[in-house]
């Protein structure tokens, strides 16, 4: 069909306005570019200008050592509250992996009323920090009675050195992976209480089952009360806390423990954050 002349002249002045438009816009995102490439050059400069996490902890456990109850460790890194009639220390294997170990006595008594525990914590003290480590429960130890849910290896902080007539720390947060689900919570005393244990539960965002002999991936991280936990990738607690007596809970040891079982951690590094 055919066109006017003015009509051609209109879709001439069009397409030239739409090839101006183009040109434009291409300088536009030419500029862009060129602010994306600076900021990309900045955050690879601040990247390679920052240092990293100072590690305020780490053990590998390189050396053979057993210790009892009130000893520290060669290195002086861990100390041994006790050892419930059992052993604690280090191990290796012959794939190479060296691992820190606890086990009690055996509870044998047919009622399930007698318990045995061990304890191993870090000699230094941390507050706002992030560790990861491996750990896992090999077997769990109790005879002539039924194995109880929390019977596994246990991780505490804000362990404090305050203990009560028992010889038990009254100020700390724990986490254990049980048979069934895992459990998080504290013991939080208040100043004028030694005597009573004052467990509290606290809540978790995930869930797994213990499988004996499984190494699992642990990553803690605690800030102002907050504390994050995950587990094999998956996070299990995500909780900040209002502590009864923040002076007492906002610092302290990393605490490996068990009850009548025995366990094992590897590979513990402790980062400020």
């Amino acid at each position: 069909m055919a066109i006017s002349r003015t009509e051609f002249n209109a879709l001439k002045t069009r397409v030239t306005n739409l090839e101006s438009g183009a040109t434009t816009v291409n300088t536009k995102l030419a500029g862009l570019q060129t602010q994306i490439n600076t900021l990309t050059d900045r955050v690879t400069k601040l990247e390679l200008e920052t240092p990293p996490p100072t590690a305020l902890f780490s053990d590998m456990f390189p050396t053979d050592y057993t210790i009892s109850g009130g000893q520290k460790s060669p290195d002086g890194k861990w100390l041994c509250e006790y050892t419930g009639g059992g052993k604690c220390g280090t191990r290796l294997y012959s794939d190479g992996k060296r691992v820190l170990f606890e086990y009690p006595a055996t509870s044998t008594a047919t009622d399930g009323k007698e318990t045995h525990a061990s304890l191993v914590k870090t000699v230094p003290i941390f507050t706002n920090f992030e560790a990861k480590f491996k750990m896992r429960t090999i077997k769990q130890l109790r005879q002539n009675f039924p194995v109880k849910n929390w019977e596994a290896a246990w991780i505490a902080w804000s362990y404090s050195n305050r203990i009560d007539l028992a010889n038990r720390s009254v100020n700390h947060y724990y986490f254990v992976i049980k048979n069934q689900g895992v459990e998080f919570g504290k013991k939080d005393n208040i100043e004028t209480n030694n005597n009573l244990e004052e467990q509290i539960f606290l809540p978790t965002v995930g869930s797994t089952n213990l499988v004996l002999s499984k190494w699992y991936d642990m990553i803690l991280r605690f800030k102002d009360f907050k504390t994050t936990i995950i587990v094999d990738g998956v996070t299990m607690v995500d909780y900040t806390d209002t502590p009864n007596n923040p002076a007492r809970m906002k610092t302290g040891s990393i605490s490996l423990y068990n009850e009548d079982s025995e366990v094992e951690f590897s590979g513990m590094t402790v980062n400020a954050i």
